[in-house]
């Protein structure tokens, strides 16, 4: 049994989280902090899609492909606002380098997964 389709819910779960304790713990209480979700609620669908065999190939790459865009949006963003000098650390800037870290790591994951896949079926 693939463990990734567990992996991308755990991650979409602690994006969700991210966005509600950013949102909470803000004293502006913005909308934007709920940026995080929009990446968790893709994420979360196509990794419960991938928990049935048939569906696991196909929901595991659209997975990975929304993990990839919820690390390069924040990372983009990071690095556009300190090559101006304009970086701030704040509440928004944490929430924004725990996107990106979640994001990064699950995208990993998948990444060894795909090679271990691959390597199996040359195996074969």
């Amino acid at each position: 049994m693939n463990k990734m389709p567990h992996i991308g819910i755990t991650a979409g779960l602690a994006l969700v989280i991210l966005s509600l304790g950013s949102f909470f713990i803000s004293e502006t209480k913005s909308p934007t902090a709920f940026i995080p979700c929009g990446i968790a609620l893709p994420l979360l669908i196509s990794s419960f899609i991938s928990l049935k065999p048939k569906n696991l190939k196909l929901g595991m790459h659209i997975s990975a492909t929304f993990g990839l865009l919820g690390f390069l949006a924040p990372a983009g963003m990071l690095i556009s606002k300190a090559a101006k000098g304009a970086l701030e650390w704040k509440l928004s800037t944490y929430s924004m380098l725990g996107m990106g870290l979640i994001c990064f790591i699950f995208t990993l994951l998948c990444v060894k997964s795909f090679i271990d896949v691959r390597k199996a079926k040359q195996r074969a």
